[in-house]
């Protein structure tokens, strides 16, 4: 849990993400996800609806220090996506993406950091009776991290 942390796992979200393409409501554009590290930028005047749109968000928000045991962290990982087509294209888009993300667990060292597996992950709505549901035009999924110092 430092810097060189935070760089590599963004690299690696970058990488997993480099060949996909999604619609970009204000430019009509298809684009890479951008990358953002713990918070989506605040709406300000600027602010145009799915601009933020697609992307991949992640933070460090919880772990154990210990004075004898390996420190352990948990990253959160949120995407999200604007699809200009119907229900059935926003579920195969988000259904990629999350299967594009899910490579973190074919190169588990993040030295001198470990990512424990499995993973745990989320499409949609995670309330109970809401469980999948999507905000169309908006495609959301989560995943969870637990990373240990070995």
């Amino acid at each position: 849990m430092n810097q060189a942390f935070d760089v590599l796992f963004a690299d690696r979200l970058a990488s997993l993400t480099a060949d996909l393409r999604y619609h970009h409501k204000p430019s009509g554009e298809r684009v890479a996800p951008q990358i953002i590290h713990t918070m989506l930028p605040a709406r300000d005047y600027s602010w145009q609806e799915g601009g933020e749109c697609p992307f991949v968000r992640f933070a460090i928000y919880g772990g154990v220090f210990d004075f004898r045991r390996p420190e352990s962290f948990k990253v959160v990982v949120s995407a999200g996506i604007y699809t200009d087509g119907d229900i059935a294209t926003g579920t195969m888009e988000i259904m990629e993406f999350s299967r594009a993300l899910s490579g973190l667990a074919d190169r588990r060292s993040f030295a001198p950091f470990k990512l424990q597996t499995p993973i745990s992950f989320e499409i949609g709505d995670p309330r109970s009776g809401n469980e999948g549901l999507q905000p169309h035009p908006y495609y959301y999924m989560g995943m969870t991290f637990n990373f240990i110092m070995p």
